[in-house]
């Protein structure tokens, strides 16, 4: 790993290298593999840790950068191990095709770390493009047989790797069904749960049904006493009227009935906005009922509170 002093010291000089290329990158892989690449080959500076890495790139999390890195490294290892030894042929044929075939196998193992998100068809691809640059090669220096041969080699090779790749993929696609399973369990858990959602949602509009209903009942027997009430006050004041009239002949029982008629219809008025101020709490608990309706949607339905009901006003008589 790249030592920590290191790179406190050479920061300014990391950054420098890093420079416009960084952002550039658009991938958080892309990012990783560019600050390892920059710390270990050009600075030579070690391999970096997923920290450090992460100090620069400002992207990911430290287990999926741990991730590249150890894709990175391993493809350095494998990078590194692979040198083609062709007797007879000039050092600069053998340094080309050593960097094409890690140029493939560079290739094959981003695939495979990637995830194989390209088919079997691109791999192919990849394959038939490095027999293509291989006999392109051989064609360019007039390469004798024995140079074909060493060429088919690397290509057998190649293939080697592509077998390998496709057990991959062939793994891959177990571990895709098993994930597939999965997800449709999930789905069917999902569908159940909506399912006990909706059964709840319909019971507690049922429920509210109900509640209305029965507010309603609560209304119009409150409406009921209103009305009564109103025609006590206008018996009242129909009863004063005529008092008023006899307490012309009668002075004074005509005060004292005056006053008693008065405290009466004080005391029926006073009933009567009780009467409406009920009415009132009643509309304003019906109006909360609604609110609680819209906003209890997709929650696990609470019992309805029960509110009560005003009793009956016991009515005076006349």
């Amino acid at each position: 790993m790249a030592d920590s002093a290191g790179l406190a010291a050479s920061d300014a000089q990391i950054r420098q290298a890093l420079g416009q290329r960084l952002d550039a990158c658009t991938t958080r892989a892309q990012k990783t593999r560019l600050v390892a690449s920059v710390l270990y080959y050009e600075l030579d500076l070690g391999f970096p840790s997923a920290t450090t890495v992460r100090q620069y790139t400002q992207h990911g999390s430290l287990n999926d950068i741990q991730r590249d890195l150890r894709a990175f490294l391993s493809e350095i290892k494998d990078r590194e191990r692979l040198q083609l030894d062709l007797p007879g042929f000039p050092e600069a044929v053998s340094v080309a095709f050593t960097e094409a075939a890690k140029a493939v196998w560079a290739a094959a193992n981003q695939a495979a770390a990637a995830g194989w998100d390209a088919d079997r068809a691109a791999a192919d691809a990849k394959v038939q493009a490095a027999e293509a640059f291989a006999q392109e090669e051989l064609r360019l220096r007039g390469a004798a047989e024995a140079r074909t041969q060493a060429a088919l080699l690397t290509v057998e090779e190649e293939r080697g790797l592509r077998g390998a790749a496709e057990q991959r993929l062939a793994a891959l696609g177990q571990e895709a069904d098993s994930l597939k399973s999965a997800l449709a369990h999930a789905h069917q858990q999902l569908a159940t749960a909506e399912a006990a959602r909706q059964a709840e949602l319909q019971q507690f509009s049922r429920d509210l049904e109900a509640e209305r209903e029965a507010r309603k009942r609560d209304a119009e027997m409150l409406e009921g006493d209103i009305r009564f009430a109103k025609m006590q006050i206008h018996e009242a004041r129909e009863q004063n009227r005529l008092l008023q009239e006899q307490m012309k002949a009668n002075k004074a029982d005509r005060e004292i009935d005056v006053a008693l008629s008065r405290q009466r219809i004080l005391g029926l008025e006073a009933e009567l906005s009780k009467l409406r101020q009920d009415n009132l709490v009643q509309r304003e608990q019906v109006a909360a009922l609604r609110g609680r309706l819209v906003a209890g949607v997709g929650k696990p339905k609470a019992s309805a509170p029960g509110v009560m009901r005003p009793g009956k006003h016991r009515r005076k008589g006349g």
